[in-house]
């Protein structure tokens, strides 16, 4: 299990890290080397803060002191590059001198408030952690921020020294910590396993389950505040293509149980390691870490893939409308029979009546009473215009539920938006795929609820102004039955 935690790997969090294809596989991420990386050792993990980037590095951080291992392999620490006014990134500093000491450290996540850290090192941190007989196991261990220190150091409850306890990620809610271990009854070589805060204390760990891990390793659990679980795994990839060592892979819940995991695509995923994902809240731009270059190095990327914040739920147009005549309780001394007229071609009896129109149009709606004693008719006692309209916005049109791998059409052609020159139609499937045009075809590969976003613009005006209008419907993938 050495080979396997060779890597002191942070734990952050992505929201968007698929490659969505148009009709030429062209990448959806433009991807940079990040000028914090360096040329002669590894940097990796980075995790966005609000000050700057903290991230894992072995790199010398003192001329005199030697931090090494009885291997003489450079020792991991974590590193904070503050951010410039300018958006720019100073020189790295150690973040904590609490959490350094002879052995790796790393990777690490925060409690959502911040004011704890879980993070792993080896279980043995002492002068014993430099024999070359210790056989070192990782542990996950805690600390409390208090000021610009972090003190009450302590061991997670589960650490054992006869097997890896690491890789710790707490949901955004707090509820959930996932980690990475190889404890007696998982599946492979490494699972990822999860504790739920109950009691004020961390529950028992649970297996993830074999939809999540294999008989090979699964590291470095992300769990992110969409739902998506987020992990490394060096198996076989399902699917041909550039990728090798270790790559990323999400899953999600759905119907309570964990999806088939989904593998990132390039240029994300490489035949090199690819692992560490940090994305900014939008989702659209982060780092994430890759040896493609031989040694580890941090790489911010850029989301080409559209999706919007403020995507307004797709109403739905009705033609349905219930009448009722609030007056009629005059007659309740009186045999009436009422009798409405909607101005369609369609009749109906009864003070309440509930009518259905074909479509948008002016329809005159007028009620007729009939004394029941006298036989005298009331013609349109009551009338009124009722002016019915389509409701502008862009409209999706298709199914609602699908089974995985069923191809089924999307149309934009029902959209309403008067006076609109519309030059595209853009659509975000929910699962980082992406299609253009007002009808489009779409299979999942996987079950989940999925957000369809339709985003609609017209062409330039003279001034270049472009006008914007989207809508989300929300679309349920269920297996074959």
């Amino acid at each position: 299990m050495e080979g396997i935690y060779r890597k002191s790997i942070l734990i952050v969090f992505c929201f968007t890290c698929l490659v969505a294809v148009f009709g030429q596989n062209k990448p959806s991420y433009e991807v940079e080397r990040l000028p914090v990386s360096s040329d002669v050792f590894n940097d990796m993990a980075p995790v966005i803060v609000a000050d700057g980037l903290l991230f894992c590095s072995n790199r010398r951080n003192s001329l005199v002191k030697t931090n090494r291992t009885w291997e003489e392999d450079w020792l991991y620490d974590i590193y904070l590059a503050e951010k410039s006014p300018e958006g720019r990134y100073r020189t790295p500093k150690i973040f904590s001198k609490e959490l350094s000491s002879v052995v790796n450290e790393g990777p690490l996540c925060f409690t959502p408030d911040g004011n704890t850290v879980y993070f792993t090192r080896s279980i043995e941190a002492g002068k014993g952690a430099r024999k070359k007989s210790m056989k070192n196991r990782n542990g996950i261990f805690i600390a409390d921020k208090q000021g610009e220190s972090w003190v009450n150091l302590r061991e997670f409850e589960y650490n054992n020294p006869d097997y890896h306890v690491a890789h710790p990620s707490i949901s955004s809610d707090g509820r959930f910590l996932f980690f990475a271990s190889d404890m007696p009854g998982g599946l492979g070589k490494s699972d990822i396993w999860y504790c739920e805060f109950v009691n004020s204390r961390w529950s028992e760990p649970v297996n993830a389950g074999p939809a999540v891990n294999t008989k090979d390793a699964e590291l470095y659990p992300n769990m992110h505040a969409s739902g998506r679980l987020y992990f490394s795994s060096d198996r076989q990839p399902a699917r041909p293509g550039p990728y090798g060592g270790l790559d990323i892979y999400y899953s999600t819940v759905a119907f309570g149980e964990w999806t088939e995991p989904v593998l990132l695509g390039e240029p994300i995923n490489s035949t090199a390691d690819d692992f560490a994902f940090a994305a900014y809240s939008d989702g659209q731009t982060g780092y994430f870490s890759s040896s493609r270059r031989r040694s580890d190095d941090i790489y911010s990327f850029k989301s080409i893939i559209i999706r919007k914040d403020d995507c307004s739920p797709l109403e739905i147009n009705s033609f349905c409308y219930e009448f009722y005549e609030v007056n009629a309780v005059k007659y309740d001394t009186i045999p009436f029979e009422f009798e409405w007229d909607f101005g369609d071609g369609n009749k109906a009896k009864g003070v309440r009546a509930e009518h259905c129109f074909d479509g948008p149009g002016t329809y005159m709606v007028s009620l007729n009473s009939v004394n029941l004693v006298t036989g005298e008719i009331q013609y349109n006692e009551v009338t009124y215009e009722l002016v019915i309209e389509l409701i502008e916005q862009a409209y999706i049109t298709g199914r609602d539920t699908l089974a995985v791998g069923e191809a089924a059409q999307f149309d934009a052609l029902e959209t309403h938006l008067p006076g609109w020159n519309i030059g595209n139609y853009y659509w975000n499937f929910g699962d980082e795929t992406v299609a253009e045009g007002d009808r489009v075809n779409k299979s999942y590969l996987q079950t989940g609820v999925f957000d369809i976003q339709l985003i609609v613009s017209t062409a330039p005006d003279r001034g270049g102004v472009v006008q914007e209008s989207c809508v989300s419907k929300r679309v349920v993938v269920v297996r074959n039955p």
